[in-house]
């Protein structure tokens, strides 16, 4: 079905390949000889919610403003709440109340 386009997780390498001459050595260049292949997820079949909402402003702002001065993504845990959302037929709402950030 997926006509070799789809790897398995467990297969795949995302290392950059070394010893290439046409550029300088990563991170100062890359060429598509050297860059691992490109990843493909499939789409989540099934949605857990349809609207997210932050209950205080600065909880988002503070993880916003560390990727915004560095350009580093991080991993955080969302706590809030479950909520129907009566704009969406069926729909189901979370609110964040506050968000862990683990050492990374």
């Amino acid at each position: 079905v997926d006509k070799g386009k789809f790897v398995n997780l467990e297969n795949i390498s995302c290392k950059i390949k070394q010893g290439c001459k046409e550029h300088p050595p990563w991170p100062g260049g890359i060429c598509t000889k050297c860059q691992p292949n490109a990843v493909t997820l499939n789409r989540q079949t099934y949605r857990h919610v349809d609207y997210i909402m932050f209950e205080n402003a600065t909880v988002a702002d503070q993880v916003l403003g560390y990727w915004r001065q560095t350009g580093q993504q991080r991993v955080g845990i969302m706590y809030g709440r479950y909520e129907i959302h009566k704009d969406v037929p069926l729909g189901i709402k979370a609110t964040v109340v506050a968000i862990y950030e683990p050492p990374q």
